[in-house]
C-alpha cells in the first residue's frame, strides 16, 4: 500500500489528529488547572483553522481506500464549510459556558 492512495484522506485524519492532540493536552493539564476549558477552545479552533488552511494547500482528488472513498471538489467544499462550522461551534460554545457556567471554565 503506498502512502498516495491515503492522500484523499488528509482532511479527515488531520482533524482526528487535531482531535487526538486536544485529549492529550486536555489530559496534561490535569483538572484543576484554572481557564482550562479556555486553552483547549482556542486550541481546538487554532487546530481545525490549520486544517482549513491546509486544505487549501492539499490535493484531495482521487480515490482512497480500494474506492470506498473518492476525494473530489464535493467532498472538499463540505470538508470546508464542516471545518468552518466546528470553529464556529466552539467559539459559540465557550461564549455560552463563560455566561451560563462560569466556574466550569
Amino acid at each position: 500500500m503506498n502512502l498516495d492512495t491515503l492522500l484523499p484522506l488528509t482532511l479527515p485524519l488531520a482533524v482526528t489528529t487535531a482531535a487526538v492532540l486536544v485529549l492529550l493536552v486536555d489530559l496534561a493539564l490535569g483538572p484543576n488547572r484554572d481557564g482550562r476549558g479556555k486553552i483547549l477552545g482556542w486550541l481546538t479552533v487554532a487546530l481545525l483553522g490549520g486544517v482549513l488552511v491546509a486544505s487549501f494547500y492539499v490535493d484531495t482528488n482521487g480515490p482512497a481506500a480500494l474506492g470506498a472513498y473518492v476525494g473530489n471538489a464535493w467532498t472538499t467544499y463540505f470538508a470546508r464549510l464542516f471545518l468552518v462550522a466546528g470553529m464556529l461551534a466552539v467559539l459559540g460554545a465557550m461564549d455560552h459556558l463563560t455566561q451560563q457556567a462560569p466556574r466550569r471554565q
